[in-house]
């Protein structure tokens, strides 16, 4: 999931919590793993992982942005990936390990950015060893409680809850552009009106907009209209 392109749709959270879950001895149920030897193997493959992606995407990520979607791979996802290190900065190298398709994509975004391969390793190791610590530890805990007869509902918590930032990044583009369409609709129609004397000089000058009926401004209602806008 986190060194292949291909692997964004594998499970990630909802994985690393069952693990736990399983690392732990409930009634008749005994421990699968040892919880130490679970955190130690998959930190070390969270952190290959990563660099895998890393280093594909210093290698392929120019031919991979001029690449046609595929069922595999979206243009979009990468993207996106691309706008989120741009906007947290290294910090999205940790931060992208919690959030679903961005711990897949921003890897290889980095790669692509050419980020310095010793700086790029060091957020990765703190990232990979918070990421599978964290998940797994809470399965471990949630194991030895009752919840873990009910292991379905603890799944489908984690991936609502990993599914938030999501949501909430999508919800916040989605209000941010609508109000910069909106503020841009009312600055325009604001020169507009400050622009009347001006328009109506040019108007009164040409004969021919005189007889084009079609470029009469009816000014009360850019006015308004202009009210409207201000008052909403």
């Amino acid at each position: 999931e986190t060194g292949l392109l291909a692997g964004f749709f594998l499970p990630g959270d909802s994985l690393l919590v069952t693990a736990g879950v399983l690392s732990i001895a409930n009634g008749d149920r005994p421990a699968y793993f040892s919880p130490w030897e679970l955190t130690a193997a998959l930190t070390v493959a969270s952190i290959i992982g990563d660099q895998t992606g890393y280093l594909l995407g210093r290698k392929y990520g120019q031919t991979m942005e001029t690449k046609p979607d595929s069922w595999w791979y979206k243009r979009r996802h990468l993207q996106a990936a691309r706008d989120y290190f741009a906007e947290k900065g290294p910090l999205a190298i940790v931060l992208a390990r919690f959030v679903p398709l961005m711990r897949t994509f921003v890897p290889f975004a980095a790669g692509m950015g050419e980020m310095a391969p010793t700086r790029f390793l060091r957020w990765n190791i703190l990232g990979g060893i918070l990421w599978i610590n964290s998940l797994v530890w809470l399965g471990h805990y949630l194991g030895g409680t009752p919840l873990a007869d009910q292991l379905h509902k603890v799944i489908l918590i984690v991936i609502v809850i990993s599914f938030i930032p999501v949501v909430w990044t999508a919800a916040k583009r989605l209000l941010t552009s609508s109000v910069l369409d909106e503020l841009t609709r009312r600055s325009l129609l604001a020169r507009v009106i400050k622009a009347r004397p001006e328009i109506e000089a040019m108007t009164e000058e040409s004969s021919e907009a005189r007889e084009d009926k079609s470029l009469i401004v009816s000014w009360d209602s850019l006015e308004k209209k202009k009210a409207e806008l201000d008052e909403l």
